[in-house]
């Protein structure tokens, strides 16, 4: 997924964790444990209600879409 995001030549972030869960990925984004990237329809309820923030690029150098 990430080589398909950033192409075969990146950059590519550090990945410090994995999870088969999206809802436990949003519960680490929410405790502050960092970042992620997960499709938009997940998090649609949550950017509605001001808890989660939706960033194009969060690093420099990524695409702007």
């Amino acid at each position: 997924m990430l080589a398909s995001f950033f192409g075969e030549r990146g950059p590519f972030p550090k990945v410090s964790m994995q999870t088969g869960s999206t809802e436990a990925v949003k519960q680490a984004v929410k405790a502050g444990l960092g970042v992620s990237l997960v499709l938009a329809a997940c998090v649609e309820a949550e950017i509605r209600a001001g808890t989660c923030v939706l960033s194009r690029s969060v690093m420099p150098g990524w695409p702007r879409t």
